[in-house]
């Protein structure tokens, strides 16, 4: 009362004002609130979403990209490793990523973990599609925003800027507004990639002011950025052997088998993401080279770009110097500000891109440094692997890994070169081995280094700095520089769960020999994470060893067991995971047929028929999901058989199988399911349907163009 008497007084018929009015008299800002009684254009902004993303659909490669849940968070406390490892013996579901996003985001915030080049970018660029798709029909979803991340804007600001790229006008104080309404849905992508540490403090505080907003997460490590108190981590699987050949063959029809068989069992080493796959099937069709290492890919891309842009027109000189141009500026841009040497910049101003190569230029005695500069940042642009960032007065690389690449060959030129800050060993390890932002950088630098002397003094003096650092980069040097590398690691003097954990890191198969050893060993947490370590290596040599475990006494073992022998993805595991199928423990027949359907032969059809009508609802997902990827028609006949199951979940799990197999010879077991009696049974079908494409089957889908279930 006494608020509203005040109002009065210095306001005349305050009172009979609109709530407009009042909002505008009492706030000072008054064109601020005038401007919020327009209600924002939804629709527009939805359509601009669905009509911009139909020019980047070529950025999503459906290869049935997956991730992996665990219920439970690891315990705060490491220093009781082993027993925390135990903790860490939950229920793992796999899904895929997109029906995986969906689910656990309307149960709160999302994590989204991925290894550089996994897929997650693009994996919000579509979910963002769908979901504006689905908006667009249905009125009470909230608006999907994207919000990148390494941008030095305020997220805020951020979603202020994606709504005027619909040409919509959104203030802040609206956007306040709407999160307080839960209208938005957020999708923040790259918090590793932020530019400084108080950046990452306004994101928690961000986190933390707004719990009911739903938002989903990127990061490629936990290390950058946190966790950010968010439970629901979703890990983006890498691609198993039968996707990796997939994609090869979709992308290289006339020359695939080729590139695998020279490629061997190395495949998943080199190009285990989307994004290096691409690489390598861009760089073999245009050359025919394998290259040996990830580092070697980028440096191949690199001489071949020019030849994939088709030779565009460019400025005098910059064909010759444009790969140290690059180099020049992401070294610097990593660099960062000296004040701040734990941020590195992702993305900088044009004016300040210019000032680093004038510099450089004008220090190698290029005449007209200045104009130089200008016209090199303009060709990089149009024509190379940089692109203006999301402020327009901002650029950045096509992606972080290309940045991390070109760094990496100006660390190397400093080795080469003897330079102090590479030949000293505390300089080496203060400016670089020290800082997390130097870790990709350097994995790339040591795959390309030659000299054996100095790979392994590099290791040496990171595992002085870091453990873990140390054995990754054990595992990143030339394939005959990883025995003394790997040695280094295998003869530290630390607990021996603490040793398998660094031998994994390294993922050698230099590795294998030791691991193989503690898979027999008295503790059975030593033994179940050795198994997880040859499984991060994935090398067929390790099968025999893990066979042994198959029939261990210890269920997380068997289990750990089954898990690597999926992620190797040999067909002669298959025998001891088909006796895995009749294993008294639930989560050891999951992982069976988790591991059958990654290595994606039809010998395990019969073993996953029976794992469908498993009494555990996740061993029916993963056995519906196993025979949908193995995708052999021999699996028809059992699945129709379960479209008649009494339980409506294994009827929707046969159904999912059949759709992915997409022969037609199971249409008329769908089209019975068209008027099941559970809707998603009926959703599942009217996929399916879609996918097989099979003309029969449309009279039984127009019945559900007007059901009372818009998913339907």
């Amino acid at each position: 009362m006494l608020t509203q008497n005040i109002d009065a007084t210095f306001f005349p018929n305050f009172q009979h004002r609109s709530p407009i009015e009042k909002k505008s008299i009492i706030n000072p800002y008054s064109k601020i609130y005038n401007q919020m009684a327009t209600p924002v254009d939804f629709p527009k902004y939805l359509q601009s979403l669905v009509e911009s993303y139909k020019t980047q659909q070529h950025l999503y490669t459906l290869t049935d990209l997956q991730v992996e849940v665990r219920v439970e968070k690891p315990p705060e406390d490491r220093s009781q490793l082993p027993s925390s490892k135990k903790k860490l013996e939950t229920k793992i579901d796999r899904l895929e990523v997109l029906a995986g996003l969906r689910k656990y985001v309307q149960q709160g915030k999302v994590l989204l973990l991925g290894k550089p080049g996994s897929g997650k970018s693009t994996v919000l660029q579509r979910f963002r599609w769908e979901w504006a798709s689905e908006a667009l029909k249905e009125g009470d979803r909230p608006i999907p925003v994207l919000v990148q991340l390494r941008s030095d804007r305020s997220i805020l600001e951020a979603i202020c800027a994606e709504f005027r790229q619909a040409k919509l006008r959104v203030c802040p104080e609206e956007v306040d507004d709407l999160l307080l309404d839960r209208r938005l849905l957020l999708l923040l992508d790259g918090v590793n990639e932020m530019p400084s540490q108080q950046r990452r403090q306004d994101l928690q505080l961000f986190h933390d002011d707004n719990p009911d907003t739903p938002m989903i997460f990127t990061t490629r490590d936990l290390a950058l950025g946190g966790s950010l108190g968010i439970e629901k981590k979703l890990e983006m699987c890498a691609l198993t052997q039968p996707q990796m050949r997939e994609f090869v063959h979709k992308h290289l029809p006339q020359h695939g088998d080729l590139l695998l068989r020279q490629l061997g069992d190395r495949l998943r080493e080199i190009a285990e993401t989307p994004l290096l796959l691409e690489m390598m099937c861009k760089v073999f069709k245009n050359s025919g080279k394998i290259p040996q290492s990830k580092g070697e890919l980028f440096q191949e891309f690199d001489r071949q770009y020019e030849e994939f842009k088709r030779g565009a027109w460019v400025s005098d000189g910059f064909r010759r110097f444009k790969s140290e141009v690059l180099q020049q500026l992401a070294f610097v841009m990593l660099q960062g500000d000296s004040q701040r040497p734990t941020d590195g910049w992702v993305a900088i101003s044009r004016d300040r891109a210019e000032g680093i190569l004038e510099c450089w230029l004008g220090d190698r005695g290029v005449v007209d440094a200045p104009t130089k500069a200008k016209e090199w940042l303009e060709d990089l642009l149009e024509h190379h692997l940089l692109q203006v960032a999301a402020k327009p007065e901002e650029i950045e690389f096509h992606h972080q890994l290309f940045q991390e690449y070109y760094a990496a060959r100006a660390l190397l030129k400093l080795l080469v070169e003897r330079h102090i800050d590479a030949m000293d060993d505390e300089r080496l390890q203060h400016f670089y081995l020290n800082y997390f932002k130097w870790t990709e950088p350097l994995a790339f630098m040591l795959s390309l280094l030659r000299d054996e002397v100095q790979a392994v003094r590099v290791v040496r003096l990171a595992l002085d700095v870091d453990l873990r650092l140390g054995a990754r980069l054990a595992g990143e040097v030339q394939r005959e520089f990883q025995q003394r590398t790997v040695g280094l690691v295998d003869g530290l003097d630390v607990p021996r769960w603490l040793k398998v954990e660094l031998l994994g890191e390294a993922r050698s198969d230099e590795a294998i020999p030791e691991l193989l050893k503690l898979v027999e060993y008295s503790d059975s947490s030593v033994r179940r994470m050795a198994a997880d370590a040859l499984g991060k290596i994935g090398d067929e040599k390790a099968i025999p060893g893990l066979l042994k475990l198959v029939e261990h006494s210890d269920s997380s073992v068997r289990s750990s067991a089954a898990d690597a022998l999926g992620k190797i993805g040999d067909e002669k595991a298959i025998p001891g995971l088909l006796k895995l199928v009749e294993d008294s423990d639930s989560s050891v027949r999951r992982m069976a047929a988790d591991a059958l359907g990654k290595i994606g032969d039809e010998k395990a059809i019969p073993g996953l028929l029976k794992l469908v009508e498993d009494s555990d609802f996740f061993v029916r997902r993963m056995a519906a999901n196993a025979l949908g990827k193995i995708g052999d028609e021999k699996a028809i006949p059992g699945l129709l058989k379960l479209v008649e199951h009494s339980d409506y979940d294994v009827r929707k799990m046969a159904t999912d199988a059949l759709g992915k197999i997409g022969d037609e010879k199971a249409s008329p077991g769908l089209l019975k399911l068209v008027e099941d009696s559970d809707y998603s049974v009926r959703r599942s079908a009217a996929d399916a349907l879609g996918k097989i494409g099979d003309e029969k089957a449309i009279p039984g889908l127009l019945k559900l163009v007007e059901h009372s279930d818009y998913d339907v």
